[in-house]
């Protein structure tokens, strides 16, 4: 009986080797659009009338295929964070409130605005 167990487990053994390793699935993926945001400016007012041939467009040094170019404007998401420590003069501060609120008073009417006021030191740490 014990040369019989001793057979089938070997083969059993063989069989396992011979079976197709199970493979991990392999993921891919591509982009055949990618969307570009940019802003040309003469100083503080927007270019008009560019057209799509006026832009390159290069990946890794390789030119692209500009296929549209829109003049679409979105809505600005702006937060300033202002500091207010002990660094700051009064002199200082009060120039950095009035900047503050005239970069607010140009946003658009779809544009969102947000003040903070950093007091003390922070460190940039990992998110």
């Amino acid at each position: 009986m014990t040369r019989f167990t001793t057979a089938v487990g070997a083969w059993i053994v063989i069989l396992i080797a011979a079976l197709p390793a199970t493979q991990q699935p392999t993921f891919r993926a591509a982009v055949d659009v990618a969307r570009i945001d940019v802003s040309v400016m003469n100083g503080l007012s927007p270019v008009p009338g560019l057209t799509r041939d006026q832009f390159v467009i290069t990946d890794n040094g390789v030119a692209q295929s500009v296929d549209a170019v829109s003049m679409d404007t979105a809505p600005l998401d702006l937060t300033l964070v202002l500091d207010t420590s002990a660094s700051m003069r009064l002199d200082r501060i009060a120039q950095l409130i009035d900047a503050s609120k005239t970069l607010v008073r140009g946003l658009r009417q779809d544009d969102q605005s947000a003040r903070r006021c950093a007091r003390r030191r922070h460190r940039a740490g990992p998110a």
